[in-house]
């Protein structure tokens, strides 16, 4: 088990004592500061004893506050492993998308050419509308009276 401090493994001892549950039980700890190497020692030396009391028949329960020690690596030992398919990959596909971005770039240059003056005739009208409603149309008030 990885812990704070040393006084924390003697509380958690004294406390499983107090309640006689040390003599069934094994406290495996880290030292704090300790390295990912030591802690990972800690780790599967606990796991070993809960097999060797399982293979042997028993029951064991194993508590675990701390796992990055067996992630970490893992973590580490897959992104050395993807790291340099990724650049294959990227290398592979760069100059397909330039590939594509020189066939798209004139589709896009001729549908803006197409799209300008329909949207240059569209905003004349707004224009027209807004001058006509702004200054040419009046308002009338009505009473209506029943």
């Amino acid at each position: 088990m990885h812990v704070s401090s040393q006084q924390e493994v003697d509380e958690m001892v004294a406390e499983l004592s107090k309640a006689g549950a040390m003599r069934n039980t094994t406290v495996v700890s880290a030292a704090e500061g300790c390295g990912v190497g030591e802690r990972y020692a800690a780790l599967c030396s606990a796991l070993s004893m809960g097999e060797r009391v399982r293979d042997q028949g028993g029951h064991s329960f194993v508590v675990l506050d701390d796992i990055s020690c067996m992630v970490r690596p893992f973590l580490d030992d897959i992104s050395c492993m993807v790291r340099p398919f990724l650049d294959d990959i990227s290398c592979m596909v760069r100059p397909f998308l330039d590939d594509i971005s020189c066939m798209v770039r004139p589709v896009l240059d001729d549908i803006s050419c197409m799209v300008r003056p329909v949207l240059d005739d569209i905003s004349c009208m707004v224009k027209s509308f807004q001058w006509l409603s702004s200054s040419h149309l009046c308002s009338c008030n009505a009473l209506v009276s029943t």
